[in-house]
């Protein structure tokens, strides 16, 4: 039974009962799809660099090559290089640019992911809707809430070293 793809128009035989699309369609979505992810990537990663680089840190960040599809390499979508001691050494960083939010299946997925590698790093997911600007942070509200503590006790004693 040949059904009307809604995407080109034309007719096709569907592979399921749901299938709305012709396969050429269906693989041009997921090409786009990907583009809009590894450009959220990419333009995430480069500000953060911006930032090490204005601060002189010498921290490294790029877009993880094939963003966490090589599980033994880097499971979060942006690979540093810095100091053990450094708190982003302590993060899984998860991007997300997506009109639907799925806030705690993803949040899941970062912590499930850090406890199969071992890492135990503490996820933080940046969202974003698709043509937005502005970004949010998602995370652990006991993890930000202790660095801001550590925060203020690091401050504290630079006072009392004055």
């Amino acid at each position: 039974m040949l059904k009307v793809c809604k995407g080109c128009g034309k007719d096709y035989e569907p592979r399921h009962a749901k299938d709305y699309r012709c396969t050429e369609c269906y693989a041009k979505a997921g090409r786009r799809s990907k583009r809009k992810g590894s450009a959220n990537e990419s333009r995430f990663t480069n500000r953060l660099q911006e930032l090490f680089d204005k601060y002189e840190l010498k921290y490294r960040v790029i877009r993880t090559p094939r963003s966490g599809a090589i599980s033994q390499l880097e499971t979060a979508d942006a690979l540093l290089s810095v100091p053990t001691d450094s708190i982003f050494s302590k993060l899984h960083i998860e991007l997300k640019n997506s009109a639907g939010w799925s806030i705690e299946e993803w949040f899941s997925k970062a912590i499930e992911q850090e406890k199969d590698n071992g890492r135990g790093r503490n996820p933080i997911l940046v969202l974003r809707k698709p043509n937005s600007q502005q970004e949010y942070l998602v995370a652990d509200p006991w993890f930000v809430i202790k660095l801001m503590v550590e925060n203020d006790i690091l401050n504290n004693k630079l006072k009392q070293d004055e």
